[in-house]
């Protein structure tokens, strides 16, 4: 059953975010998906009936991992997120298209994405 949340989580940011600019952090929201698995890992050898210092540092590494997948993941978001240069001129008025002012910074990932209401 979490192979199938993961699916869709990946599924989702895939399909929401456009490939086109300049990113820092090309595809890493791939790494943060995996975060929960790391973690479950580590829990699933936390609970053992027998003590292990090498069970121990396996856990800790695993800890480590998954609390670094997050610290990618949103590393990642933020450098979708950071707005892009706004082109010279305004786009043009179309019907069931997006719109905004040349002068606002709009990052050029979520472009498809951005609904006023």
């Amino acid at each position: 059953m979490p192979m199938v949340f993961l699916t869709a989580q990946t599924l989702v940011l895939r399909m929401d975010i456009l490939r086109d600019g300049h990113h820092r952090l090309p595809n890493a929201e791939l790494f943060g998906s995996m975060a929960p698995y790391f973690a479950v890992a580590a829990c699933s050898l936390e609970y053992r009936y027998y003590y292990s210092e090498a069970q121990k540092a396996v856990t800790w590494g695993l800890a480590l991992l998954a609390l670094f997948a997050h610290l990618v993941m949103a590393l990642r978001m933020l450098d979708l997120a950071w707005p892009d240069q706004s082109p010279q001129e305004d786009m043009p008025e179309e019907p069931g298209k997006q719109w905004w002012p040349a002068s606002w910074k709009v990052p050029r990932a979520f472009t498809k994405n951005l609904w006023f209401i």
